[in-house]
């Protein structure tokens, strides 16, 4: 997958979801780079966090639908969702079958809705 396709994958994603307005920065994999790393690897995870500017694990929330890419995330204290349809799994802080779940799971992320008055 060249770079450009990499991205516009999840750009695409993100737009599909209703959340591309949420995100200030999209870490992904640069496939084109001799060394790269890539998820489940440690490095791509310290990778991500150097270039969000982020030092405490406390403030990553990772959801992804690899239980071997949550494990990581977890052992390297992120907060962990997995993805998983099925929802046989035990990947993670939380497990969901639906990612309208999250809300839910960690409300302080969104800000409350407003309701139109009456």
């Amino acid at each position: 997958m060249s770079l450009t396709r990499s991205i516009m994958h999840a750009t695409r994603v993100l737009k599909c979801l209703g959340i591309d307005d949420l995100f200030e920065l999209v870490i992904y994999c640069d496939y084109g780079l001799p060394d790269f790393t890539c998820k489940p690897e440690e490095q791509s995870f310290d990778r991500a966090m150097r270039l969000a500017q982020v030092t405490d694990p406390d403030q990553c929330y990772f959801v992804d639908d690899s239980a071997d890419n949550v494990h990581m995330a977890k052992s390297l204290g992120w907060h962990t969702v997995h993805l998983c349809p099925s929802g046989a799994s035990d990947a993670g802080d939380h497990q969901i079958q639906d990612i309208l779940t999250l809300p839910r799971i960690y409300p302080d992320l969104w800000a409350p809705s407003s309701s139109p008055s009456p």
